[in-house]
């Protein structure tokens, strides 16, 4: 801790004359201060070499000191208003992009929901048209078959008309040789 300034009043005395009844003095301002205040602190920071002898210029100098630690202050102050206010108008800012991602994102859910729906849909559209396929394909398959079948039918049956023909002009041939061999029977007789 600091040396105390606080001296007996005798010692005060002494070492701080008052001054003289005239109003003479020796332009030295003596300061006692309390114990609670550092007076080697106060010697650094107000940069005089006596806190407790102040001379006009030092007075004049801890003034300055006070005035620019004031407006120091004041500025200070205004910094932080200002912050305050920026620090505000981000607040509202980040609010109303809150907001904004939450609006969006009720109508990005909205939208995925009717989404899914139309999705739905088209997938039971493409499961009925599968479907369809699926039976369209077995007719097709059951009209080849038959008509293969049909084909194959008509083949045999081109090839029995044909063995017909070929039986009826072998009969008619020999029916004609049977009724020329007749005739010439009967004309022989």
């Amino acid at each position: 801790m600091a040396p105390s300034t606080r001296k007996s009043k005798a010692a005060g005395q002494e070492a701080h004359p008052a001054p003289e009844a005239d109003g003479s003095h020796s332009g030295v301002l003596i300061v006692q201060l309390p114990e609670d205040l550092d007076s080697k602190a106060l010697s650094k920071l107000l940069t005089i070499d006596n806190a407790t002898s102040l001379t006009p210029a030092t007075v004049i100098n801890v003034y300055r000191y006070i005035l620019s630690q004031h407006h120091a202050l004041e500025d200070a102050l205004h910094q932080v208003a200002t912050a305050q206010e920026s620090l505000a108008i981000k607040d509202a800012e980040v609010e109303q992009a809150f907001q904004d991602l939450e609006v969006a994102q009720v109508e990005t859910t909205g939208q995925l929901k009717s989404l899914q729906s139309e999705i739905d849909v088209l997938k039971q559209r493409n499961m009925t048209l599968e479907q369809l396929s699926n039976n369209l394909q077995a007719q097709l398959d059951v009209f080849n078959s038959s008509q293969k079948q049909t084909s194959h039918d008509a083949d045999d049956l081109r090839a029995q008309l044909q063995e017909r023909e070929r039986e009826k002009r072998g009969l008619a041939e020999t029916l004609e040789k049977v009724l020329a061999t007749e005739t010439r029977l009967q004309s022989v007789f």
